[in-house]
């Protein structure tokens, strides 16, 4: 039997865990931390750490690695370059980074779209094909954003760094700009949405935005926004984490256990 510990965090690991079980896995869930003695493979909270500890948990990473065998394998979310990565490789675990499989960034990146879309729709009084958008970076996110908007009518402008999007942008009939032009003349927008996790919407770009956009935050930190200039123009920003396990907790649920079952079997670590 392929037994897996969960540490759990939010309702995608409910459904992944039906999922993994569906698949002929047996599923117990963390509760104290002898729970992970002798275990042959954890799954970690989704993400992984928060502020140097394993998120949800109140474990420090030396207390989880501590209490490893060293035969377990450990699947976490978000933990490149971490210290905690660090620190599973000192100790010689082994590891894998769900979220750097690009078939599961691809269908996350579509969750996190609808996400958008149901936070736009449920504010909204208008109908979408009526809105003003402007989106920040055209990465899988980005690109999933503008295919969902831009099909129910959406006025949508993409800002890109490279000209080679502005290109494939103008074959789809959609507006791309650098992000330089944002800081020529005033812009209005009703939605500003932002996927860049560096800052790229600085204050030159908020001096230029009309005061009743809205800025939708949806990157990871350090996030893309110089919210402080925002807050001085009085711009209302939402920071939007985590927006499969709202709008799509079950669909997230699904990719994160196939996601498991591939690198079981592609590792072959149930031999």
């Amino acid at each position: 039997m392929k037994r897996l510990l969960i540490l759990p965090s939010d309702e995608r690991q409910e459904y992944m865990m039906k999922f993994l079980k569906q698949k002929g896995y047996r599923c117990k869930l963390y509760s104290r931390i002898n729970d992970l003695k002798n275990k042959k493979a954890v799954v970690l909270p989704i993400p992984s750490v928060v502020n140097g500890m394993i998120n949800s948990n109140d474990i420090s990473y030396e207390s989880f690695v501590d209490s490893l065998d060293k035969e377990c394998v450990v699947f976490a979310f978000c933990i490149q370059d971490t210290d905690f990565a660090d620190l599973l490789e000192e100790n010689g675990i082994r590891y894998f980074d769900c979220y750097l499989c690009e078939e599961l960034a691809q269908k996350n990146a579509y969750a996190t779209a609808q996400g958008v879309l149901k936070y736009i729709l449920l504010e909204t009084k208008t109908m979408i094909n009526k809105k003003r958008i402007l989106i920040s970076g055209y990465g899988r996110t980005g690109k999933a954003i503008c295919n969902y908007l831009h099909a129910l009518g959406a006025d949508i402008t993409v800002v890109v760094r490279r000209k080679k999007y502005i290109n494939m942008l103008k074959k789809q009939n959609i507006k791309g700009v650098f992000y330089e032009d944002l800081k020529q003349d005033k812009i209005y927008f009703d939605y500003l949405i932002n996927t860049v996790a560096v800052t790229v919407i600085d204050r030159d770009i908020i001096e230029n935005l009309n005061i009743n956009c809205k800025i939708l935050e949806i990157a990871s930190k350090p996030y893309g926004v110089d919210f402080e200039e925002a807050r001085k123009r009085d711009i209302k920003v939402e920071i939007l984490p985590s927006l499969p396990s709202k709008a799509a907790p079950e669909s997230a649920g699904e990719f994160i256990a196939d996601t498991i079952d591939n690198i079981i079997k592609e590792e072959n670590l149930w031999k």
